[in-house]
């Protein structure tokens, strides 16, 4: 069994999530493709963290639990539960609209999951307009239109919201939402200085890239005295050092004493 991620992902939310990501993308385009697992405008795939668990046997199921969190919190999928069943707890999980549009911006080919939400607006627009009717001197003109579906097809360019970068002040207000501990002002200047991208995409959710942020810095906080010494550790070495050398120099001179007292003691016994 082979499983594929994208690089792009991999290096911005880590490797495991973009393998599950991946995955899901997968599934979910087959059920997009069948129309199936089609709920709330969006199209859906589900499993166990089990199931998942015996797929990626590199993965236990905590680690899968944490993943799909993970994904869940920088807005790339969303949970459900649709299942028959009420008592049944198995997860459903679909591409958010956020994603869709993150999976575009490194490459993935997104149309079939922009058609479910493009046939949900449908569906609404013709129980709207099949309920319509217009009452005009006793007479009922039904008003309902058919329409080609090429004419109700919205290209992704135009229902794609234009970015717009935050203020310093919008970044400290969701810092402090989040309860994140980094610079708003850094954040800003970075992403100012490099034209707000992400890599080399231009940036779709500045939110995303907080969450990213947080995450990179932590790492980098909890590494950043791997292979390095400290202030600390060199004054500690400093004085480590100088004892050593105090107490040579000690062993030394003591040494040179005594060898004088029995240069002494031989010359009397002459």
């Amino acid at each position: 069994m082979e499983h594929h991620f994208n690089v792009q992902i991999a290096e911005q939310y880590g490797i495991e999530e973009a393998i599950l990501i991946h995955h899901f993308y997968y599934w979910i385009s087959k059920n997009a493709a069948n129309e199936t697992n089609f709920y709330d405008g969006l199209f859906w795939t589900y499993n166990s963290k089990r199931a998942y668990a015996g797929l990626f046997t590199y993965m236990n199921e905590t680690k899968i639990f944490r993943v799909i969190k993970h994904l869940e919190e920088c807005g790339l999928i969303v949970k459900g539960n649709y299942n028959e069943d009420k008592w049944d707890r198995t997860n459903w999980y679909a591409i958010s609209i956020e994603g869709i549009y993150y999976l575009q911006s490194v490459g993935y080919d997104c149309r079939l999951l922009q058609n479910g939400t493009m046939h949900c607006a449908k569906m609404n627009d013709a129980l709207c307009q099949n309920e319509q009717s217009i009452l005009i001197n006793n007479t009922n003109i039904d008003t309902n239109i058919k329409e080609k579906d090429e004419d109700i097809i919205i290209s992704s360019k135009k229902t794609e919201k234009k970015f717009v970068k935050p203020t310093i002040q919008e970044i400290k207000a969701h810092i402090l939402e989040k309860g994140y501990t980094f610079d708003a002002e850094a954040f800003y200047a970075f992403y100012e200085s490099n034209g707000w991208k992400v890599g080399k995409n231009p940036m779709k959710n500045w939110k995303m890239a907080c969450t990213t942020w947080a995450k990179n810095r932590k790492n980098n906080n909890n590494n950043v005295n791997y292979g390095r010494e400290t202030i600390t550790d060199k004054i500690r070495r400093s004085v480590e050092e100088a004892n050593i050398f105090s107490q040579q120099l000690t062993d030394r001179i003591g040494s040179q004493q005594q060898a004088d007292v029995c240069d002494g003691d031989n010359d009397e016994v002459w």
